[in-house]
């Protein structure tokens, strides 16, 4: 009985981080805060990782963003990420959304939240799901 349990513990350890990794393909968020500040709800700063290891999203009202990503576990990783640079009105403070991802080394989430950490677990954004 001992060794079945250990057996099925064993089993859940390795299974359990590419489900998890899995568990972002095919999503799209929201983000909420980036750096411990709100983003304007005027911003429409988005993120959605696509089923074939690409993401892409819109850091500023018409900037938008594209790249590879890479989950494993509860680690994340962001490769270079390519950007429009459409001038945008009114001002220039917004959230650094494409230095947050370069950050990234993992995540954390649950149900409809979703939060970027850095290497050493200090949260960089928080998104909700869309």
């Amino acid at each position: 009985m001992v060794r079945r349990l250990l057996l099925a513990a064993v089993l859940l350890a390795f299974t359990a981080p590419a489900a998890s990794a899995a568990s972002l393909a095919g999503t799209e968020w929201q983000f909420k805060t980036v750096g411990g500040e709100r983003v304007p709800a005027a911003t429409q700063a988005d993120l959605a990782f696509k089923k074939d290891g690409k993401v892409s999203g819109r850091h500023t009202c018409n900037n938008s963003f594209g790249g590879d990503y890479r989950a494993r576990g509860s680690r994340l990783r962001f490769g270079e990420l390519l950007s429009t640079l459409i001038g945008c009105e009114g001002p220039s403070a917004r959230p650094d959304i494409l230095g947050a991802l370069a950050k990234t080394r993992a995540y954390r989430r649950t149900g409809r939240r979703l939060v970027l950490l850095d290497g050493r677990g200090r949260r960089l954004a928080r998104l909700r799901r869309r």
